[in-house]
């Protein structure tokens, strides 16, 4: 009897399909009359800093658009990811978004993955609950990697991406360059995931990593 070759699939939510660090640093220099260029984020938590420069006000503009239902259905999608993402499910991969967004936002993210496509059958949403508690995101996304046996992952934060043992696509950005492990493979758009894909499901069957 043949292996059936799909897997559980493990995404980000920011910055890999939802287009978002470019639209709270449009907040930032909106707000603040700056020219902070996303080319110059080099660190994943360059707004952290900007709140501890900027004082509580920043940290209060922050708090505001991450529990505002309004700033967060506007955020867009990224490329080609609803589509890619689709034909996934098509061919009866499960997708299982683990995100370390506030649980919170739990809701507001449950409309804004239904209104651009991302909701399929079979899909699962995490969000990070400090309750449960996990020591920083990276432990939270590795734990739930291992707890839901999920074979592959998609994610923008190096720190993650480097901490998971099976193979990531690391969507390419500013504040994730350097020297990667064999497992995580950067990548710059969902057409390229889309081609790759086949490749990592063979290895992840095979209990290897390409």
């Amino acid at each position: 009897m043949k292996t059936k070759k799909t897997i559980t699939i493990g995404i980000d939510i920011d910055n890999t399909i939802c287009d978002s660090y470019p639209a709270y640093l449009e907040k930032y220099n909106l707000k603040y009359q700056k020219e902070v260029q996303l080319s110059e984020v080099l660190d994943f938590y360059y707004l952290n800093d900007l709140t501890d420069k900027e004082g509580a006000e920043f940290g209060g503009l922050i708090d505001e658009l991450v529990l505002s239902e309004e700033f967060q259905i506007s955020l867009l999608p990224v490329g080609e990811a609803q589509k890619v993402i689709r034909e996934w499910t098509d061919q009866g991969h499960l997708v299982h978004y683990v995100t370390a967004r506030p649980v919170q936002m739990r809701k507001v993210t449950g409309q804004w993955l239904e209104k651009h496509g991302f909701w399929h059958k079979g899909t699962r949403l995490d969000l990070f609950d400090e309750k449960n508690g996990f020591k920083s995101d990276v432990d939270y996304k590795v734990s739930i990697a291992k707890k839901f046996s999920i074979r592959l992952f998609i994610e923008d934060a190096g720190q993650i991406a480097k901490a998971m043992k099976i193979p990531v696509f690391l969507f390419d950005r500013p504040w994730n360059q350097g020297k990667l492990p064999a497992n995580v493979l950067r990548v710059k758009s969902w057409g390229q995931i889309r081609e790759m894909l086949p490749v990592k499901i063979k290895a992840s069957l095979n209990g290897r990593i390409p």
